[in-house]
């Protein structure tokens, strides 16, 4: 084998490369200002053509900022657990999602100072 060969097969894949399917509103796979989008219906509904399924993927940096928005924010109402999760799901996707939600909202300072007591 020749030492070009040895360079291409010990090469990591381009990621963006492999994400190219993905990405939305994208010309070209190699635009990085493109959104990357996950199919992930939450109802039958999203199963159809209106493109109500595919869910924006957060990165990692972002994750607490979501489950902000989506819990802690003044418009949001600081709801329980499994309505975080739902209305979570409806927009955004990152693995382990349902688990981080579950430990964020267990963790609010604001809920658990006005938690009624059961």
């Amino acid at each position: 084998m020749q030492n070009n060969e040895k360079k291409k097969l010990n090469k990591p894949p381009n990621w963006m490369e492999k994400i190219g399917g993905y990405m939305l509103d994208s010309k070209e796979s190699t635009n990085k200002d493109g959104l990357l989008v996950y199919f992930n219906p939450t109802f039958d509904e999203e199963l159809n053509d209106s493109g109500n399924g595919f869910k924006a993927v957060v990165p990692r940096s972002l994750i607490r900022r979501v489950m902000f928005a989506c819990h802690g924010h003044s418009l949001s109402g600081h709801a329980g657990i499994s309505k975080t999760i739902h209305r979570t799901k409806q927009i955004y996707y990152w693995p382990k999602m349902s688990r981080h939600i579950r430990v964020y909202v267990r963790s609010c300072q604001h809920c658990q100072q006005y938690k009624p007591n059961q």
